[in-house]
């Protein structure tokens, strides 16, 4: 088809039938990538797991965004969105508006415990959380993704840019 609606509607079509590209598609991005060759690979980035590609901010290595990938049992599912901010702060030369990381920290109720403040305020000074720290986030996340499934809920009202509408403290 000459649209893009029409192509992709005929692509995963070709998929769930098995045919001629879909065939290939069918596998994964991964294991697609290395059988078309011809320069693909490249294409293919963030397959942790060689399942699928991973919904990762290009350019940034997170240890515990990158942990909580290795370790959850549901391929790429989890908790991205926001027990921990993914991002950085924009730096002051911008003059974009923004909070500090102290001001920030001061009514983010939804740790659980206070010492992923300080995790915080100290991964700025040291780009990258501690070791400690990464495993502390990462559980802190999966725990957080375990409430959603258990309950239910959605997991961005729990993860909704680090201060989700419920969290570890309030939920009944």
């Amino acid at each position: 088809p000459s649209d893009t609606e029409g192509r992709f509607f005929w692509l995963i079509d070709k998929v769930a039938r098995r045919e001629g590209i879909g065939d290939i598609l069918a596998n994964g991005t991964y294991r697609a990538a290395r059988q078309i060759g011809k320069g693909a690979e490249p294409y293919c980035h963030n397959t942790i797991k060689k399942m699928e590609d991973l919904p990762l901010k290009l350019g940034t290595l997170n240890y515990h965004y990158y942990l909580m990938y290795c370790i959850n049992d549901k391929q790429t599912i989890t908790q991205i969105r926001g027990t921990w901010p993914q991002g950085g702060w924009p730096p002051p030369e911008l003059g974009l508006p923004s909070l500090s990381r102290e001001e920030y920290i001061k009514d983010w109720v939804q740790v659980p415990d206070e010492k992923f403040k300080q995790y915080y305020l100290d991964e700025e000074i040291n780009k990258f959380p501690t070791i400690q720290a990464a495993c502390d986030i990462t559980e802190w996340s999966e725990t957080m993704h375990r409430i959603d499934d258990s309950t239910g809920i959605c997991g961005g009202l729990s993860a909704d840019c680090s201060k989700g509408l419920y969290h570890i403290h309030n939920i009944n």
